[in-house]
């Protein structure tokens, strides 16, 4: 990923929007610290849909714990202990190994030259 004038004005964004939901007054039964997380979480969101999904989450980490939620190594042990996370983790990498290797190429060749699987979906008479 390069870092253009655009993704530097989506960062600036992204933290605009965190520090400004952080610092309104809290909205109904939310208190102060929920709105500085919301805040995060609604910068996360940006982040992740207009600029990355990798450093964008490492930074919300890290802005997490500047929140007084939690210490940042309490902070990393959760996520990373969680067994959802490592089930993505794992399910990432291997998917990304398919892909390197190019066996999802070789099995959609297999299948499409099947005559049943063809006739099932209509495409072979």
């Amino acid at each position: 990923m390069t870092f253009d004038l655009k993704t530097c004005a989506k960062t600036i964004i992204m933290i605009l929007i965190m520090l400004i939901i952080g610092n309104l007054p809290p909205i109904s039964q939310i208190t102060e610290l929920g709105m500085k997380i919301l805040g995060v979480f609604i910068g996360i969101i940006f982040g992740w849909i207009c600029i990355d999904i990798l450093w964008v989450s490492l930074f919300g980490v890290v802005a997490l714990s500047l929140t007084g939620y939690m210490p940042l190594l309490q902070i990393l042990g959760a996520g990373i202990g969680n067994t959802t996370v490592d089930m993505i983790l794992f399910s990432a990498i291997f998917a990304g190994l398919i892909e390197k290797t190019n066996c999802i190429q070789i099995v959609n060749k297999w299948l499409l030259t099947r005559k049943k699987l063809l006739k099932i979906l209509g495409f072979y008479y």
